[in-house]
């Protein structure tokens, strides 16, 4: 029977693989599919193959494609430990000594930088390195396969790629002294080999999410329009109450998933190790799961919202679902702006949410028959209120980035990321219009870590459950 830690990794190794092949499967599968491993083994390969999909619950329009990339992985020399890996290729026991103490020196020198271990290794540490918030995140705004190369670029350098290369270029020199000039070129050709494997291993994953992405957009299309499908812009008297009553129901969506989490936190997570450590003891039968538990704090909330006449439309629903959501959330600020900059908090916090509304598209807070200011408004808001931003805080921006010719403000906006734990700009003009005029989208989209087009009441439901998942 394999060790824990073996069975840990091949089942994180093998689920992340068929989840970059499209399968989606739940935290409790997972525990299921470890369960499994550890009943049946790994010699009959067909039977476990039958066992997990069953537990991840394959369509049979889907089992030719699960079955392939389930026996793929099995076949696959990738999944061997980078140690193992370099002895097949003929790397002796001391130069492999020489690379797992340098690694280790990293990771005591950058105070438990493990980043070029971990892509070294490959498929399970990569999946750890995938799915780290920050990363995830970028991950979102893989919609379309023209972005997969700008977002895989971005996803390389969150998770450590330019550091790695630096890393590798330190080691030959060590490598060079030890074992001189030749020996260390065959070696550093290995190990950036090696590298450069996993790295291709993550642009795949992005441009698969990015292709699922599309054909959900597809699928989408092919729906009758109606009013969650109308452009904000373009919907009827008749039709906008219907949109309220879906802002509405998505807030109630995210209230109820707000407290199975929070249920799920008092209860605490399923731990895998463990969980296989103590099955031991009885032969796996019956498991009792080990659980973690977690501290789980809401996060807090800033919205800026430009108010402007080209945008009004969604800023309307998106200052109204803010104002519904408020509960979710530890501190909710609003703020609007169109040349100059406003906080609406008081405001919503003091009147009915019709009469907030009114107010601060009256002009009872800003200005609005001037021309929007982005950078003054940016400006405003970092210089005022940037002590009151931390990782807790969720910043979300809703406008067109059309700046009139003025200074986008983009150093500012770099100023809010840097202290934010994540900014989402939600644009309502259609992304192929970025690049024309006087729009700064592309300029604000490299400081967001989400950029969104927000047109229709659909958009916008996606687009919030993407921003506060």
């Amino acid at each position: 029977m394999a060790d824990p830690r073996t069975l840990v990794r091949l089942t994180s190794e093998l689920l992340w693989s068929l989840r970059r092949e499209g399968f989606a499967i739940a935290p409790s599968q997972s525990l299921d599919v470890a369960r499994a491993m550890v009943l049946l083994g790994f010699e009959d390969r067909g039977r476990l193959a039958d066992a997990v999909a069953g537990l991840v619950d394959v369509r049979s329009a889907r089992r030719e494609a699960y079955d392939a990339a389930f026996h793929a992985f099995f076949d696959a020399d990738s999944r061997v430990e980078l140690d193992e890996r370099l002895a097949r290729a003929g790397v002796t026991a001391s130069e492999r000594a020489a690379v797992r103490e340098y690694l280790a020196l990293l990771v005591e020198a950058g105070a438990g930088d493990t980043t070029l271990a971990a892509l070294l290794e490959g498929r399970g540490e990569l999946t750890r390195l995938l799915a780290a918030r920050p990363t995830a995140a970028l991950l979102a705004g893989a919609d379309a396969p023209l972005r997969a190369g700008f977002v895989a670029h971005r996803v390389l350098e969150r998770i450590g790629a330019t550091r790695a290369h630096s890393d590798l270029d330190a080691l030959a020199r060590d490598l060079r002294g030890a074992f001189g000039e030749a020996r260390a070129a065959e070696l550093m050709l290995l190990l950036r080999a090696e590298l450069a494997r996993t790295l291709a291993e993550a642009r795949q994953h992005v441009r698969a999410r990015a292709r699922e992405r599309e054909r959900e957009r597809e699928r989408e299309r092919g729906r009758p329009a109606g009013p969650l499908e109308t452009p904000f812009d373009q919907l009827a008297p008749s039709e906008i109450a219907e949109v309220r009553l879906a802002v509405r129901r998505l807030v109630e969506r995210l209230r109820g998933r707000d407290a199975v989490r929070r249920r799920r936190a008092a209860r605490g997570k399923p731990a895998a190790g463990p969980t296989i450590r103590r099955s031991f003891q009885t032969l796996g039968i019956p498991v009792a799961p080990v659980f973690r538990a977690r501290v789980r704090r809401r996060p807090r909330l800033v919205v800026l919202c430009d108010i402007s006449e080209s945008v009004r439309h969604a800023a309307r629903f998106l200052l109204e679902l803010t104002y519904l959501a408020q509960s979710l959330f530890d501190d909710t600020r609003t703020f609007v702006f169109v040349s100059e900059l406003g906080e609406t908090t008081r405001l919503f916090a003091e009147r009915p949410i019709s009469e907030a509304l009114a107010a601060a598209f009256g002009g009872a807070v800003v200005p609005i028959a001037s021309n929007s200011n982005y950078g003054r408004a940016l400006r405003a808001f970092a210089d005022a209120e940037l002590e009151g931003i931390d990782r807790r805080t969720t910043v979300i921006v809703l406008g067109d980035g059309r700046t009139n010719y003025l200074d986008a403000g983009a150093d500012a906006l770099a100023r809010i990321a840097a202290r934010a734990g994540a900014v989402h700009w939600l644009c309502p003009e259609a992304r192929a219009a970025w690049a024309s005029g006087d729009s700064a989208m592309e300029t604000y989209e490299r400081h967001c870590t989400r950029v969104l087009e927000v047109r229709t009441a659909r958009d916008l439901d996606r687009a919030v459950r993407a921003a506060l998942g």
